[in-house]
């Protein structure tokens, strides 16, 4: 099991953990960051080409923002003022595995919008 670093961006990708540190077809669970998009399609892409399953704690990583009038975003422009949603919430994802087990004993369980890509 593997936690993926900097939200699965290619920038944080090393090849050496994924051929010295992890089995073959690790199970991976990555969480979003909205305001960079991060992971992105081809991240998901990536990782599903190296992982056996990969769970995420929300997707889409990002989702649309609430369109406003056009006075109201130059108000709000002007002010200094960034707004983002809060519209979503982050899920949660728990693995168990006996202490006895082996990885295929392992349980996934998802909650709270937390999904399997």
């Amino acid at each position: 099991f593997f936690k993926v670093a900097h939200h699965g961006s290619s920038n944080g990708d090393l090849d050496d953990i994924w051929t010295n540190l992890l089995t073959k077809n690790p199970f991976v669970m990555v969480t979003p960051y909205s305001r960079s998009d991060l992971p992105s399609t081809s991240d998901v892409a990536r990782m599903k080409r190296r992982a056996n399953e990969i769970y995420c704690t929300a997707w889409p990583a990002s989702f649309p923002s609430r369109r406003r009038g056009r006075a109201v975003e130059k108000t709000l422009k002007e002010g200094g003022v960034t707004l983002r949603s809060a519209g979503k919430t982050t899920g949660h994802i728990r693995i168990r595995l006996p202490i006895t087990g082996q990885p295929d004993d392992a349980r996934v369980e998802l909650f709270d919008g937390a999904v399997r890509l």
